[in-house]
């Protein structure tokens, strides 16, 4: 039993609070050092390919992107069962700061090729975007 507090030091909302307030800024700085370098040697220094050509450097975009994304979701699933487990509410709070969301704070997302939106959904009009509309025009 020694273990269980330290095991659950974190799990209020101010603790956490302030850890992540500590550590926030040194992630921050950690993730532009390595993307910079990264994003330069996936997007300059690589050579083309012989048959795609430039194209084809979009993957070293696009895969790591799909592969953050999934990542993301399996950590949304551990905090999720982290909250319903111990019901912790700092396990709650992770999980939905890391999921997408449409609140209504949050501003509208385009979600989607303009080409292939509905007319409402591309101007804006959010009120008129609905199942009625036509996604395909």
């Amino acid at each position: 039993m020694a273990f269980e507090p330290k095991l659950f030091h974190f799990a209020a909302p101010k603790r956490l609070h302030a850890l992540a307030g500590r550590w926030a800024p040194r992630c921050g700085w950690l993730a532009l050092a390595l993307l910079l370098p990264g994003l330069w040697l996936a997007l300059v220094a690589t050579p083309a390919d012989a048959v795609q050509g430039e194209g084809y450097r979009i993957l070293y975009v696009h895969v790591p992107a799909a592969w953050m994304s999934m990542w993301i979701y399996a950590v949304i699933a551990f905090w999720s069962f982290v909250g319903l487990v111990w019901r912790t509410r700092a396990s709650y709070l992770m999980a939905h700061a890391l999921a997408p969301s449409d609140e209504p704070g949050d501003g509208p997302r385009s979600a989607g090729t303009p080409a292939y939106m509905a007319p409402e959904q591309l101007l804006g009009l959010w009120r008129d975007f609905g199942p009625w509309t036509d996604l395909y025009a």
